[in-house]
């Protein structure tokens, strides 16, 4: 467990709502540097489906995707930096690498940077998902604010996407799963749960596949 994340561990209640972060920008304005996710025990890859629309397809269990915006250029304000010609490739991509395993999130939570919103945009065309709900406590990408939205998922939601920054989202997967470290501009984590998405804590969580931009 990255020490970082240790003293923000929220697991045995609810957290506070967080409002919208004036701090600089979430991931630090940097672009691909950090490390590749590092999958150091073995990842059951689930069988591939190829039905365009298919729901998400984790053996009737329920499943989050963990998604980082894909690679961002630059803008005078950090919630506005757009995706580069690159990142749009790298997010088309990853809707493509869901599809072919028939992850189609019944719900979307995206946070608001133009990047994220961009981001599920191309991944979504020809997904078929859910339209997004873009939820402000994901641009504020502390550890706390995200388990906050994800936690208020309903309960009939099976597959549930977010759409967010570093470091929350490479620090909430390492949480759940220690063998990941790092995550990169336009990667992926999927996670089988073994209840709703909303009762998300540790052990209740195993990685299933990762996706990595490039690759």
């Amino acid at each position: 467990m990255c020490p970082h994340w240790a003293h923000l561990r929220r697991w045995n209640h609810h957290p506070p709502l967080c409002s919208h972060s004036t701090q600089p920008g979430p991931d630090g304005g940097t672009l691909g540097s950090m490390p590749g996710i590092a999958v150091t025990g073995s990842v059951h890859q689930p069988d591939r489906v190829r039905r365009k629309g298919a729901r998400c397809h984790t053996r009737g269990v329920a499943a989050l995707l963990l998604i980082r915006h894909a690679q961002a250029g630059t803008a005078p304000l950090d919630v506005d930096r757009p995706l580069t010609g690159h990142g749009t490739e790298q997010a088309r991509a990853i809707g493509a690498w869901l599809a072919e395993r028939g992850l189609v999130p019944d719900r979307v939570v995206v946070s608001p940077a133009r990047r994220a919103v961009q981001t599920w945009a191309a991944a979504a065309e020809g997904l078929g998902s859910a339209e997004p709900v873009i939820d402000p406590r994901i641009y504020d990408n502390t550890f706390d604010a995200v388990l906050a939205a994800i936690r208020e998922t309903p309960e009939e939601v099976r597959c549930l996407a977010v759409v967010g920054h570093n470091p929350s989202i490479g620090g909430l997967a390492s949480e759940l799963a220690p063998g990941v470290d790092g995550f990169p501009a336009g990667g992926v984590a999927v996670f089988e749960l073994t209840g709703t998405v909303a009762a998300l804590a540790p052990g209740a969580a195993t990685l299933r596949d990762v996706h990595l931009p490039g690759r």
